[in-house]
């Protein structure tokens, strides 16, 4: 699983105070999660760290997660 374009857009939209918390809830340091969301780092699925997500920016999980594609079996 990882974050959708949307929930990865509203991340990067919003301010500094929500990258702190989802850092302080997962337990990594703020430039980890900013790095994360360069990334799109399956990190920021990890439970606590998206219900700060929906929290803030009223997404359901729905519209948070997609299923990654592996370009391996995709290209067969």
């Amino acid at each position: 699983m990882k974050l959708t374009n949307i929930a990865i857009l509203a991340l990067k939209g919003s301010d500094q105070g929500i990258k702190e918390r989802i850092a302080a809830a997962v337990g990594v340091t703020p430039s980890t999660v900013y790095r994360w969301i360069a990334e799109n780092n399956k990190g920021l699925t990890l439970a606590a760290a998206l219900k700060i997500i929906a929290d803030e920016t009223g997404l359901t999980n729905e519209q948070m997660l997609e299923e990654e594609t592996d370009f391996a079996t995709v290209n067969k």
